[in-house]
């Protein structure tokens, strides 16, 4: 996959075994880049363009971005909502069906039972519908970590199984993490298929198997990978 923007000389390319880490000392173009980012990938209109195989993705179906760790938030509605369309899957599967179907005329007898003893009459839906239910019963994930490195690392693998994203954008992350920290999370990135790609608003050392871009404060691009290193 590649990650291009129309102001920028450099695309950044997500390849297997490699964690992109751009760097932008420039304050107001941290801010207007990581922004551009951070909407796009809620839905908004953007200027980056994501493609694999000249076709164009759509950001906010494969790319997560975390401003800092208290962003991360397991019961968000798209993580909820998928997980729910999963087990709604799974409960009306041949095996579960009878059992399902069980529990739902139970639930409703119950209600009937309880109308008995209103002075007012209830209606009761025919069909109940199970996201709604898993709702109302808060039914949510187990995310007990910890550390901060064990939360993210299971925060990108339910993301990844429930949401299908790709990428998961860490803003400044280096900042949390140890340089050890940061191997092992590269390390399960690789294992587990997903890109990393890092922005920060300084530079924090280099790990193994990062490539830098940097815009400084002059706002030239320059380029520090394992092949090439120089301006763009």
């Amino acid at each position: 996959m590649k990650l291009v923007h129309p102001e920028l000389k450099q695309a950044f390319l997500f390849e297997e075994g490699k964690v992109n880490v751009w760097i932008i000392e420039h304050p107001s173009l941290f801010y207007e880049y990581v922004m551009q980012l951070f909407l796009q990938v809620n839905g908004k209109e953007g200027r980056f363009v994501l493609s694999e195989n000249l076709k164009e993705m759509k950001l906010s179906k494969v790319m997560e971005v975390l401003l800092e760790p208290w962003s991360i938030d397991f019961s968000n509605r798209k993580i909820r909502t998928q997980l729910y369309e999963e087990m709604k899957t799974v409960a009306y599967r041949s095996e579960n069906y009878e059992r399902t179907q069980e529990v739902f005329s139970n639930l409703k007898r119950y209600i009937l039972d309880l109308e008995r003893d209103l002075p007012y009459a209830v209606d009761c839906p025919d069909e109940i519908d199970f996201g709604q239910l898993m709702k109302s019963l808060n039914v949510k994930l187990e995310t007990e970590t910890s550390t901060l490195l064990e939360q993210l690392l299971l925060y990108m693998k339910i993301c990844k199984n429930l949401l299908h994203i790709e990428i998961f954008t860490l803003i400044n992350i280096k900042c949390y993490l140890t340089d050890e920290e940061l191997q092992e999370l590269y390390n399960a990135s690789f294992y587990e298929k997903f890109f990393l790609f890092l922005v920060e608003n300084e530079e924090r050392g280099k790990v193994q198997c990062e490539n830098h871009y940097i815009i400084d404060s002059d706002m030239c691009e320059i380029v520090v990978d394992d092949k090439r290193t120089g301006n763009v």
